[in-house]
C-alpha cells in the first residue's frame, strides 16, 4: 500500500483546521507494510504535530523517493524541542505534556523497527519539528 493510501484512511478531522495549513506531497510508491500499523504511525505522528502548535501553523507531509529507500517527512511549525527532549523523545513513558502516557512515540518507533526501517527526529528548533520515517523499498 502507499502511504498517499494510508494517510486517506485518518480521520479527516485530524487535518482539517482553518487554522492550520496543510500540504501533502506523497507520490504513490506501494510499500510493504502493515496498513493498520502505518496508519498508527502517522496518527500519532500528526496529532503530536497538531498539538505542539496548538492546532495554528503548517504541517508538510511529503516524502522522497531514493534507489533503495522511500523516505517520509512530517515537518510542523510548533515550538520544537529542546535537546533533552529530543534526545529522550522515544523512551517509553516520557511525555512533555500534562496528558498523556508517553508511549505514543516508543509504539511509533516499535512499528518502524518491526518494518525494518529507522524513526529520528530530522531537525527541531524554535520554528518546529521535522520526522524522519526511513523504510525499504522493495527489490
Amino acid at each position: 500500500m502507499s502511504i498517499k493510501e494510508i494517510l486517506n484512511e485518518l480521520p479527516k478531522n485530524l487535518l482539517l483546521n482553518d487554522s492550520m495549513h496543510v500540504t501533502v506531497q506523497l507520490d504513490d510508491t506501494k510499500l510493504l507494510v502493515d496498513p493498520q500499523q502505518m496508519k498508527q504511525v502517522l496518527y500519532n505522528l500528526i496529532r503530536n504535530s497538531v498539538e505542539a502548535m496548538d492546532g495554528l501553523g503548517r504541517l508538510s507531509i511529503y516524502s522522497v523517493k531514493k534507489e533503495q529507500t522511500y523516505e517520509i517527512y512530517i515537518k510542523d511549525s510548533g515550538t520544537g524541542m529542546d535537546e533533552a527532549t529530543e534526545k529522550a523523545v522515544f523512551n517509553p513513558f516520557f511525555t512533555s505534556k500534562e496528558t498523556g502516557t508517553g508511549l505514543g512515540l516508543t509504539i511509533v518507533q516499535r512499528i518502524i523497527d518491526d518494518h525494518h526501517g529507522k524513526i529520528e527526529v530530522f531537525e527541531t528548533s524554535k520554528n518546529g519539528t521535522t520526522f524522519l520515517i526511513t523504510l525499504p523499498l522493495q527489490d
